[in-house]
């Protein structure tokens, strides 16, 4: 609470140094987003705290600025009562509660959040204005738009922060954000030769990059940067507008170039990372229905399209494919004296040790259980015997988890196609291999095909 009244604090005295609200309403107040962005962030148990800091900093700025009491009561009511109101709105009566991302869910934000809460906050504010000598009627769409533009700049930067982005994708935003900051400081500029006419449409180019490039997030913080560079060409005389100061309404040009700067920007932003979300969801739904969630490895439902891949390749080349079903002989006995814990430890282990047991070009997959498949490409009798022994002395390894030194042994079932053979039969004489292998004893391999007599195991 102590960092939000002091942070609410300091915006107010920065904008309150560029002009003063209670004369002519505000151009951007960027504490009206910093108030709407933590309540939403809040749980409402500690709105109520919240509130009082609120209130407490926006007294405390006042009286600095010198604002009769009447003034600093309506301004008060105002600034507390707007992020409730907004608060409340968003968290009850939308689906998305504040996401800015998909686009609908921005949508719910800006009607809720930058419209309909700035509407009565602005109306109570401008009662002040009027106590201090203001016209309302011209004060309050200033009021208006300012608080707008304050929540649809700021409670973005605050928002997006939940949405949690790695330490490198963050350092990757830096670049994009400030090229568009310095961008604004030179275009937000009253150049001599009508040149200020001009300049401003300069942020566009790369506003429009960092929201493609960092999404909400790098949008947000380019956005709030161009904001508070404009309130310093305000403060300043400097801004681009001021060529139509004589006619009242300079302020009013500035906001709405920031809103179209900042709406534009979000919405862009919000599209790029529905649709960047939309995409890795769909890549997640595909790796999760053809991988073994535990082992990473392909699922059966993979094995199957990709053995039709090395039968059609097998034919074509007229080189012979071998299928080696592969079961660990003691995963029960790992399972009942250790734990489930141990037993997807030892699934993991064999999963990683069949990898490092084949070529490249070679594809495992786990079929379920206890139960594995190597395909093996374009191999003779030789890279066969040499894979399969290496499959048994790997995963027959000791493999200590949780300090306990655990064991298990494999069997080995091959059967080798030259590409006639259809999965179905190809499966159902690895299998009928592996019968063969088991009933031989432990780390044995044994071919379908050929009839031989299993293979003896040898350590490396």
């Amino acid at each position: 609470m102590a960092i939000l009244g002091l942070g609410y604090l300091a915006l107010a005295q920065f904008v309150l140094w560029t002009n003063d609200p209670a004369q002519v309403g505000m151009n951007f107040w960027p504490a009206a987003g910093l108030t709407l962005g933590t309540l939403l962030l809040l749980p409402t148990r500690r709105w109520a705290w919240a509130l009082a800091a609120i209130a407490l900093a926006e007294i405390t700025s006042d009286i600095i600025k010198g604002h009769p009491a009447s003034v600093l009561i309506w301004l008060t009511i105002a600034d507390t009562t707007e992020p409730l109101i907004g608060a409340t709105l968003v968290r009850g009566f939308t689906r998305h509660r504040g996401a800015l991302v998909p686009v609908r869910g921005l949508v719910e934000f800006v009607a809720f959040a930058v419209i309909a809460a700035p509407i009565a906050g602005s109306a109570l504010g401008t009662i002040g204005t009027t106590m201090a000598g203001g016209d309302f009627l011209e004060s309050w769409p200033r009021f208006f738009v300012g608080d707008a533009l304050g929540v649809l700049v700021v409670a973005p930067v605050i928002l997006s922060a939940r949405a949690g982005r790695g330490r490198r994708a963050v350092r990757g935003d830096v670049l994009p954000v400030a090229a568009t900051i310095a961008v604004s400081v030179f275009a937000l500029h009253a150049w001599p030769g009508g040149w200020d006419t001009v300049t401003p449409y300069l942020v566009i180019p790369p506003l429009t990059w960092v929201a493609l490039h960092s999404g909400v997030r790098g949008a947000s913080w380019a956005v709030l940067g161009i904001g508070q560079v404009a309130n310093l060409a305000v403060a300043t005389g400097t801004e681009p507008f001021v060529a139509t100061s004589d006619t009242g309404y300079t302020v009013t040009l500035l906001q709405a170039y920031l809103a179209i700067a900042a709406s534009s920007a979000l919405v862009l932003a919000s599209a790029a990372s529905e649709l960047s979300d939309r995409d890795a969801l769909e890549e997640a739904l595909r790796l999760q229905a053809l991988h073994d969630p535990l082992t990473g490895l392909p699922n059966r439902i993979q094995l199957l399209q990709r053995l039709n891949d090395f039968l059609a390749g097998a034919r074509e080349r007229g080189v012979p494919v071998a299928m080696c079903v592969v079961d660990l002989d003691s995963f029960k006995h790992v399972n009942d004296s250790y734990g489930h814990p141990a037993g997807d430890a030892m699934l993991v282990a064999s999963a990683r040790r069949l990898q490092e047991s084949v070529r490249e070009t070679d594809l495992v997959a786990r079929i379920g259980g206890d139960e594995f498949v190597v395909l093996l490409g374009g191999a003779d009798d030789s890279s066969i015997d040499a894979i399969t022994r290496r499959i048994v002395d790997r995963i027959s390894a000791p493999l200590v988890f949780d300090g306990a030194e655990m064991h298990t042994t494999v069997s080995v079932g091959v059967a080798i196609t030259d590409g006639s053979a259809t999965p179905d039969a190809l499966f159902r004489d690895a299998d009928s291999a592996l019968y063969r292998a088991k009933s031989l004893g432990r780390n044995q391999v044994a071919r379908f095909d050929s009839g031989e007599a299993p293979l003896p195991v040898a350590a490396d």
